[in-house]
């Protein structure tokens, strides 16, 4: 396939200075040519640029462009996204941003973004004696280093000023100096509340608010596979094969997840790439869609302790090919009685370090390696995982 993408780029007045750049407005051309499956070595790209400060002649360039493309046998106009990496981040950011602000949501992609909403929310009003809207970005950054002194000092002070930054009710104002695990369910805390900050703003905390500001306020695109459609039976036939025999998973619906930032910072050069499971509870959803499947803001290395994303192979987001393995780190929804939620990613392992035995001192691959395997134990290797464990940073 041969794509052609015509763009008039203009450098906002903010941003523009003229003892650095010659030119305000440029005019890109780029014809991307794919071959099979979309990989770097499948492609050929031509970018060409054109730089001039006059509207009309770079109008007439871009119509020159497109009637030469247009007269071109077999071409067809892409209504829809444009194939990753096709076009600049610019023209990607701004066609992302209309496809979710035009889109039309149908009852399924309702019913999911409501239930994660109502599920945060509401497990903030169980744990807190105030109201969520009521702490600021600034009280959390100050809540986190409360708890990074408690860990360096044990200071009674620290913890004291951590719940006044962040006031609990009683039954969760846990002792945090002989409660090490307690330290660590703090802090998932305060990355909770900074992505209900972050989304919770763009609604104004207004749990009424449509579904629609609601569903804006993630930045991604979600809609429902047809369960019709080959892309839900293949992703059903996933989910059964890794099933282990005597558990049975009933499917209600499958979402299909679009987050931006990683699909332009997919690194699809990366080798072996698969399709993998990943389980978390039903109140981090949100956080995922919101940010993306990264790590938490503040770092096991800064605080010295094991956290609950520590594993048999250190510190890191992991990934399974079983599905009922993920499926153990989710928990049932309080809203949607029994429903759990189970990601399924697009994972670039690249060269990926086999382990037989736990190491769960690693933070990161090792050195010339981007991922690690934790191989399942069979008669012939003896080794220590019963399933496939896979640590990998997100490309």
């Amino acid at each position: 396939s041969v794509f052609f993408v015509l763009e008039l780029q203009v450098i906002p007045e903010e941003y523009y200075d003229r003892t650095t750049s010659d030119y305000q407005l440029r005019f890109r051309y780029e014809k991307q040519t794919i071959i099979g499956e979309v990989s770097q070595h499948d492609k050929r790209v031509l970018v060409q640029y054109a730089f001039s400060d006059d509207p009309n002649e770079q109008q007439q360039l871009f119509a020159s462009f497109y009637y030469r493309v247009a007269a071109m046998p077999r071409i067809t106009r892409i209504n829809e996204m444009l194939p990753n990496k096709l076009g600049s981040k610019l023209l990607l950011r701004s066609l992302f941003t209309q496809r979710i602000d035009t889109q039309i949501l149908d009852e399924n992609v309702c019913q999911l973004i409501e239930s994660i909403w109502l599920e945060s929310i509401g497990d903030l009003n169980k744990i807190l004696s105030i109201s969520p809207e009521s702490i600021t970005l600034r009280t959390i950054i100050e809540a986190e280093a409360a708890l990074l002194e408690v860990k360096s000092t044990n200071n009674p002070a620290a913890a004291l000023r951590f719940y006044s930054f962040i006031p609990h009710r009683p039954e969760y104002n846990i002792d945090l100096i002989k409660n090490r695990r307690a330290l660590i369910e703090k802090i998932d805390l305060c990355q909770m509340l900074r992505d209900m900050l972050t989304v919770n703003e763009l609604t104004n905390w207004n749990v009424k608010a449509p579904i629609e500001a609601k569903y804006r306020a993630l930045k991604c695109h979600i809609e429902t596979v047809a369960s019709s459609t080959i892309d839900f039976r293949n992703i059903a036939k996933l989910i059964q094969s890794s099933t282990n025999s005597g558990e049975e998973i009933l499917i209600h619906n499958i979402f299909s997840v679009t987050k931006q930032t990683d699909a332009l910072n997919f690194r699809r050069t990366l080798s072996h790439q698969w399709q993998l499971f990943h389980g978390s509870k039903y109140v981090n959803i949100l956080g995922i869609l919101s940010r993306g499947l990264v790590m938490p803001k503040i770092v096991v290395e800064q605080l010295g302790v094991e956290r609950t994303d520590v594993g048999c192979l250190g510190y890191g987001i992991y990934f399974s090919d079983s599905a009922s393995t993920s499926l153990k780190y989710t928990t049932a929804s309080a809203i949607r009685s029994g429903r759990r939620l189970l990601c399924i990613c697009q994972v670039a392992l690249g060269e990926s370090a086999n382990y037989y035995s736990f190491s769960p001192t690693l933070t990161k691959p090792p050195d010339g390696f981007h991922s690690t395997h934790g191989v399942k134990r069979t008669e012939e290797n003896q080794s220590k995982f019963t399933v496939t464990e896979i640590f990998t940073r997100i490309y």
